[in-house]
């Protein structure tokens, strides 16, 4: 049987004729050269992602907008409609739940923390206080996916209660900011959660403009309690350590936030990098080359830990690199692997990129390969089939399985490696 399997999808894969290439819009326009792209190599390969079927569709409610997924500790999948609310899907694709948008709220993104708490990220209508107007502010809520009376048990997400929110930028405990003219254009990202279930979420501006030790002005936020309460003391700046000192203004409209401890968690991470985390930018200046970077966290005995720049060096004459300048157009999402592979995907411009632990595009070929160098397998592009995609907006990974979010197309895709098909 499992050879059946293995011959159907291969033939499947040959019969669609698959071709793996990149998205080729245009960046500023029709005559913009797009010759500094990197886009993936379309040769034939001796491993290669092919589609898992069927494609899901959200089933009997049809996905609208689909935008972000979120891989559960509970093994479920959980997808942010931002016109319906978050789904919840088992690992064949079939929705088990729903969870409709609260009044006046529209989420964006979703993830699960290890209490199989739900932390669901979006924007809200809200009248400002004493005042005669309502605004459309940053917002977080919690979501606790257990009864009411028997703690220890769980509910579906039909049942999900919230426990507590925070409305930006009321947890700052200044009401008065309210009255800055760009907080409409203030949003959060995404959130990644470390040990102890504190979290990293981005918070991004339009405004450059230095600002010292400010939330606002594009920052990843570290929440040190895992309630959402209105105390300042609660969030701090991350601030990079660079060559040139600590700096608190080190990230460009950072979006997609994502950190080594992953579902299904069955490895221990790393001695010293547990709470590393990969963050993406979107700042719509082009002379910004590094749209992708790792920060590496080191810990202290008796002060706050050190967030550096992850200097990872490729192997001698590699253009397939993380950090290669002008790698990345605009990346929406990120995926890391959380059974050991330790392996990042990054969602591009429509493509799907693979790469290693040490920043390296590709995967290792099948076992008892005389040739072990990476080999990579990169694919995507603009359309309909099965291999393409339509304004691709988040990507995860479990199980041996990437789950892609395909808005344009209302749908979501999974993809699989030919060497992990049985």
């Amino acid at each position: 049987m499992k050879f059946i399997k293995s011959f159907f999808l291969l033939l499947l894969l040959a019969g669609l004729g698959l071709t793996f290439t990149a998205c080729q819009d245009d960046l500023f326009g029709k005559k913009t050269d797009l010759g500094f792209i990197d886009i993936p190599d379309t040769t034939p390969r001796s491993v290669a992602y092919v589609p898992v079927l069927p494609v899901i569709d959200g089933g009997t409610r049809k996905f609208q907008e689909p935008i972000h997924i979120g891989p559960g500790f509970d093994r479920f999948f959980y997808v942010v409609d931002s016109v319906q609310g978050i789904f919840a899907l088992d690992e064949t694709g079939r929705q088990v739940g729903f969870l409709p948008n609260p009044d006046s709220v529209f989420f964006t993104s979703v993830s699960q923390d290890r209490t199989l708490d739900l932390l669901a990220v979006g924007r809200k209508l809200h009248k400002i206080p004493g005042q005669n107007r309502v605004l459309s502010l940053p917002v977080i809520y919690r979501y606790t996916l257990k009864d009411t009376v028997n703690e220890g048990v769980s509910i579906s997400i039909n049942q999900a209660r919230v426990v507590d929110k925070m409305i930006y930028p009321y947890f700052l405990s200044e009401d008065t900011r309210v009255n800055d003219p760009n907080i409409e254009k203030i949003s959060f990202g995404q959130v990644g959660f470390i040990s102890g279930n504190r979290f990293y979420v981005t918070i991004k501006s339009p405004d450059r403009t230095p600002g010292g030790f400010t939330f606002e002005n594009n920052a990843v936020l570290l929440c040190f309690n895992p309630r959402l309460e209105t105390k300042v003391n609660a969030w701090t700046q991350i601030q990079v350590t660079t060559t040139n000192g600590v700096s608190s203004q080190y990230f460009f409209q950072p979006n997609a936030l994502v950190t080594l401890l992953q579902p299904p968690q069955n490895f221990r991470l790393p001695e010293g990098n547990s709470e590393d985390f990969i963050v993406t930018q979107s700042d719509p200046n082009p002379n910004i080359p590094t749209r992708t970077i790792w920060i590496s966290v080191s810990p202290s005995t008796d002060g706050p830990p050190t967030y550096s720049f992850k200097n990872l060096v490729p192997p001698a004459n590699n253009n397939r690199y993380l950090y290669s300048p002008f790698r990345f157009k605009n990346p929406q999402g990120l995926a890391y692997a959380g059974d050991g592979r330790r392996q990042l995907w990054v969602l591009d411009s429509d493509s799907v990129y693979l790469f290693s632990n040490l920043g390296v595009e590709g995967t290792r070929p099948a076992r008892g390969t005389a040739n072990q160098d990476l080999i990579p397998v990169s694919f995507g592009g603009k359309g309909t089939s099965l291999t393409q995609f339509n304004k691709a907006r988040s990507i995860c990974y479990i199980n041996n399985v990437i789950w892609v979010v395909d808005q344009g197309n209302k749908r979501i895709l999974r993809f699989k490696l030919t060497t992990d098909i049985d």
